[in-house]
């Protein structure tokens, strides 16, 4: 199976990071089982439960202390991440696990403010994070690379036209593609409408109510939605075979190699035929 690009969105304690994290680290029994790197900016991953070694954390510069640094080191790092996928290098990397565009997102728009400070032009900055969303879209290609890509976004629902008393446009409503969903992956202007096209899942992810089984532990069910429903953007290329293979609507508290193997199931079931 090609190697691909997944993002998972949702809101806080939904289990994201955990879920792209144990694609290249076994957190519960504390072993690396991929040559994999989380990558995140300043402070923003603490999640100490995940215990993962400093050495496979690959941490910018924060945006608040450094506003300038951040977007080039990893523009900087990704260059030499595919130098070593280029010259098939023992060290190149099976796995990125991105945390995350929305954090990226607030980034650059940042980085913008504090380089044109005068500048009027509203939307400038948006076309700023595009150029800057594809130039790093480009060099996380998981062909090129050979590995799996994998980001998370915070949620954000789907924006409504906000007008002033006379009937004028203060906020532009978003475009009518989005009118099926509530709720999509929390980004700003052409990086939120477009940033699907470059990945090929798109999954939201919840935390459900507290479980209280009558043998075991109580445990909270993490969601990782794979079939839309018509509340959440979801985009799934395989989702014909994942349905003709009587796959489920969601999986319960999955790692990455759990939803893994689901699909390399639903590809033998696609070969069979």
């Amino acid at each position: 199976m090609d190697k691909f690009a997944a993002n998972v969105f949702g809101g806080p304690g939904a289990g994201k990071t955990a879920f792209i994290v144990s694609s290249f680290w076994d957190w519960k029994a504390r072993k690396q089982i991929r040559n994999g790197r989380l990558v995140v900016f300043g402070q923003e991953e603490r999640d100490n439960s995940l215990d993962i070694p400093k050495e496979l954390i690959v941490r910018f510069a924060s945006p608040i202390t450094e506003p300038l640094k951040a977007i080039d080191q990893m523009d900087k790092w990704l260059r030499k991440v595919n130098s070593l996928a280029a010259a098939n290098s023992p060290e190149r990397l099976e796995v990125i696990a991105f945390d995350g565009y929305s954090e990226w997102n607030d980034d650059v728009l940042h980085e913008h403010r504090e380089k044109n400070p005068t500048d009027r032009d509203k939307w400038a900055k948006f076309d700023y994070a595009k150029e800057e969303l594809q130039s790093i879209l480009r060099l996380m290609d998981p062909l090129d690379l050979n590995a799996y890509i994998l980001s998370t976004a915070r949620v954000t629902r789907r924006r409504k036209a906000i007008k002033d008393k006379k009937g004028d446009t203060l906020v532009e409503a978003d475009p009518e593609w989005m009118d099926d969903w509530d709720y999509f992956p929390a980004m700003s202007g052409w990086a939120r409408d477009n940033i699907g096209h470059k990945q090929e899942f798109v999954l939201y992810m919840e935390a459900g109510e507290l479980m209280t089984p009558p043998k075991g532990k109580p445990y909270v069910p993490h969601l990782l939605h794979m079939v839309p429903t018509g509340k959440f953007w979801i985009k799934h290329k395989r989702l014909d075979l994942w349905l003709e293979a009587g796959q489920p609507n969601y999986l319960t508290n999955s790692t990455f190699d759990d939803m893994l193997s689901r699909l390399e199931k639903v590809r033998e079931v696609k070969s069979a035929n």
